[in-house]
C-alpha cells in the first residue's frame, strides 16, 4: 500500500491547529508505514523548506505522481485539511474535515464564508470522498445532519494532544529562554478571533479583577476575523495593565505558560476539537470552557465548566481557580483526561481507515 499525504499546509514556519494535525499525523503514522509520501500542490519553492523542517523529508510536486503512480492499485491519498487535491476516481481518496465553521454566521466575514460554503459543497457532492476523518462525534453529527449521504463514510477520531510534551519540540525550537516569573495569570491561546470569545473573556476578567486586583490576563495567538475590536477593547478596559498580548509563540514558549498560569480560560463559541484543551491539561493547567459542544466532549468532567454566553459565568469559573483544593482536583482530571488524547493512538486509528478502504 503506497500512501500520498498532501503536505501543503506545512508550507509555513509557524504551525497552528490545522498544521499541527498534519504534521503529528504524517510523522506517526510514518513510525509503521515506510510507503508514506508526503506531496505539495503548487510551485511555492521558496516554502518547500518548511516542508521538511516540520517532517524531516521533502515532499514533492503532487503532479509529479500521476502518470507514474496514481493508477497502480493499493494506491491511497490523504488531505489533511480539508480540501483533495486528488481528482482520481481510481485512487482511494480520503480526506480530514476539522469543522464546518464555513456554514456559521459571525465567526469569519461573509465573503470567507460563502467561499469555504461553495469549496465544502464542491468537495463532498462533486469530488466526493471515499472517506471523511473528523475530529469528533460533535462534527461527525453536523456533517451527517448536512450530508445525510455519507452515513456509512464518516469516522471521528480524536487528534492528540501530547506534541507539546514530546522531545519533538525541543528539536524543533532549539528550548526556550527561562520562563520569567510574574504575578499570577489567566491563560488563553488561540487566534483573536470571535470564534474564541475574547471579548467575553476579557470582561470575565474585568469582573473577576474587582476583587482579585493582582492577576493578569495573558492572550497568546495570532491576530483573526474581530481582532481589531479586540485589541480596541484591550485598550479602553480599565484593567488594561493587566492584559498582556504576546502573539505567536514557540511550542516550548507555550509549554512554559501553561504551566505556569492559574488557569487556562477557553470558553469558545465553536470548536471542532480544541487542541488547546489537551495541551493545558497535559501541562497540569486547569481548564475552564464551554459547557456544550466539542468542548464539553473532548473535557468530559475535566474542566471547569462555564456559560460562554454569560461573563459573569466566566469570571466565577476564574473565581474558583482561586480554589487551591479546586485545582488540585482538576488538575489531577486534566492529566488523566489527556492521556487520553495520544497522536500515536490517533494515527493508528488513520492507518485502520486506510487499511479498510483497502481491503
Amino acid at each position: 500500500m503506497k500512501v500520498y499525504f498532501d503536505s501543503t499546509c506545512l508550507m509555513t514556519p509557524e504551525l497552528t491547529g490545522v498544521g499541527v494535525y498534519a504534521q503529528q499525523t504524517f510523522l506517526h503514522l510514518k513510525k509503521h508505514h515506510k510507503q508514506l509520501k508526503p506531496v505539495f500542490k503548487g510551485s511555492r519553492s521558496l516554502s518547500l523548506n518548511c516542508i521538511e523542517n516540520h517532517i524531516g523529508e521533502p515532499a514533492t510536486a503532487y503532479w509529479s505522481f500521476l502518470q507514474d503512480s496514481f493508477h497502480k492499485k493499493n494506491t491511497l491519498f490523504h488531505g489533511p485539511d480539508f480540501r483533495m487535491i486528488c481528482q482520481n476516481r481510481k485512487v482511494k481518496r480520503v480526506v480530514t474535515v476539522h469543522d464546518l465553521v464555513v456554514f456559521h454566521e459571525g465567526y469569519n466575514d461573509s465573503r470567507f464564508r460563502e467561499r469555504g460554503q461553495k469549496a465544502m459543497n464542491i468537495l463532498f457532492k462533486k469530488i466526493r470522498p471515499d472517506h471523511i476523518i473528523v475530529p469528533s462525534l460533535t462534527v461527525k453529527n453536523e456533517v451527517l445532519e448536512r450530508y445525510p449521504e455519507y452515513s456509512d463514510k464518516v469516522t471521528a477520531i480524536y487528534h492528540g494532544g501530547n506534541h507539546l510534551t514530546t522531545n519533538l519540540i525541543e528539536e524543533v525550537d532549539g528550548g526556550s529562554a527561562p520562563f520569567k516569573k510574574q504575578n499570577p495569570y489567566f491563560l488563553f491561546i488561540g487566534h483573536l478571533e470571535n470564534r474564541k470569545n475574547v471579548e467575553r473573556i476579557i470582561k470575565g476578567f474585568e469582573i473577576f479583577c474587582e476583587r482579585h486586583k493582582d492577576y493578569s490576563l495573558v492572550l497568546i495567538g495570532k491576530d483573526g476575523f474581530g481582532a481589531q475590536g479586540i485589541h480596541q477593547q484591550i485598550a479602553g478596559s480599565r484593567f488594561k495593565k493587566q492584559i498582556q498580548f504576546k502573539g505567536y509563540l514557540t511550542s516550548c514558549e507555550l509549554k512554559q505558560y501553561y504551566q505556569n498560569a492559574t488557569g487556562f480560560v477557553f470558553p469558545s463559541l465553536y470548536e471542532g476539537f480544541g487542541f488547546p484543551l489537551i495541551e493545558a491539561m497535559l501541562a497540569s493547567c486547569p481548564v475552564i470552557t464551554s459547557h456544550y459542544g466539542a468542548m464539553k466532549e473532548v473535557a468530559e468532567e475535566a474542566a471547569c465548566f462555564v456559560d460562554p454566553l454569560n461573563v459573569e459565568s466566566i469570571a466565577h469559573g476564574m473565581a474558583q481557580m482561586t480554589d487551591k483544593g479546586l485545582r488540585s482536583s482538576l488538575i489531577e482530571k486534566g492529566l488523566k483526561r489527556g492521556q487520553f488524547f495520544q497522536w500515536e493512538k490517533s494515527a493508528s486509528k488513520v492507518y485502520e481507515v486506510y487499511l479498510n478502504l483497502l481491503l
